[in-house]
């Protein structure tokens, strides 16, 4: 597991996820995260006192295995190798939200690696300030084992996070699930229920965030 950093504003990111993408037609894009990344480069908010980019190390076996099944593990190392049956689709594999492809497994533990270390510095106390990602239209996890598991409310999440010390500073939108007509409704809606800027990224892009960042950044 990675190590927290000491530094107050943290950046995770990781080169590699660079190598990996999905199938063109899903709209997860793993090269947002370089995109983003050269937006902050590009005000300088990576550079400075107090301020750091982590990279971040793929999960272990072992942390997977405490999400996960064994078993669906294997399954996503052999479909990435092309070897599918009809196990992967009774695991949600192969479809169009889970599509298959090469470097998958790798990429998943990369991110659940990332997501492990922002997490750390979450409960350690080091991370002050987030910006949030929520799926309004996700409801339950699917870990690959057959069951589903329901997902906190996201004004459970902001109450958790604040209650580590931590301001949530924006609420980015998955719009996995959404029609796009109601985007901007959900949008509004949330921002006036929890009092945070929301954002839809793929809609509007990310440098909106940028002054949010600054404005924070300055007053720590």
């Amino acid at each position: 597991m990675n190590q927290p950093v000491s530094k107050q504003h943290v950046f995770l990111y990781s080169p590699e996820i660079e190598r990996y993408s999905y199938p063109p037609e899903h709209p997860f894009k793993p090269d947002r995260a370089r995109m983003t990344r050269d937006i902050l480069l590009s005000h300088g908010l990576l550079s400075g006192e107090g301020r750091s980019e982590q990279a971040c190390l793929p999960a272990e076996r072992d942390v997977l295995e405490k999400f996960h099944t064994s078993r669906y593990l294997d399954v996503l190392i052999a479909a990435q190798a092309g070897k599918t049956g009809v196990e992967d689709l009774e695991m949600g594999l192969g479809t169009t939200d889970c599509p298959v492809f090469s470097g998958m497994y790798e990429y998943a533990a990369l991110a659940c690696g990332a997501t492990l270390a922002g997490a750390e510095l979450i409960l350690s106390g080091q991370a002050k300030a987030v910006i949030l990602q929520y799926a309004p239209g996700r409801k339950h996890f699917h870990l690959g084992d057959g069951n589903q598991y329901l997902i906190p409310s996201i004004s459970e999440e902001l109450e958790l996070i604040k209650l580590y010390g931590a301001t949530t500073l924006a609420l980015t939108l998955h719009c996995e699930n959404l029609e796009p007509k109601s985007i901007e409704e959900i949008s509004n809606n949330l921002q006036s229920q929890l009092g945070v800027p929301v954002i839809d990224p793929l809609g509007q892009g990310v440098s909106s965030l940028i002054p949010l960042i600054r404005e924070y950044i300055g007053k720590a």
